[in-house]
């Protein structure tokens, strides 16, 4: 329980309307816990891909039946800052929007504050 609080304390919500359950399992069973819990029925996600554990969260979203809007960048390359603001703005209605952070699968480490950034001015209701 100390656990559990401590990390809805960490995330800075109330466990009056939230509550946490830790799960055990890969880093796969962790991105389909959040998409299948997360985004909203006829919700859609964006997905920054630049390796293959985008493509694996693709895979993901497209067997819960989740709308992917699926940007394809470069592998040896963080996602350029510039196309992704385009991206985002044809895509405003998105639901949750997800990057790799480090692509350990090519060692690219994309710029994630910036990519916020452009998050918060363009889809008002991404997670």
């Amino acid at each position: 329980a100390e656990v559990r609080q401590g990390l809805l304390d960490a995330a800075g919500v109330s466990n009056e309307e939230f509550t946490c359950i830790p799960l055990q399992g890969s880093g796969s069973m962790g991105v389909e816990a959040v998409c299948s819990t997360m985004i909203p029925k006829g919700g859609k996600i964006v997905i920054f891909r630049n390796g293959a554990y985008g493509d694996r969260m693709k895979n993901i979203c497209v067997r819960l039946g989740i709308e992917v809007a699926f940007f394809e960048g470069e592998e040896d390359r963080p996602i350029c800052m510039e196309q992704a603001a385009a991206f985002l703005k044809e895509h405003a209605d998105a639901s949750m929007v997800s990057i790799v952070h480090c692509e350990t699968s090519t060692g690219v480490i994309n710029p994630i504050q910036e990519l916020g950034d452009l998050i918060r001015a363009n889809c008002k209701n991404a997670q």
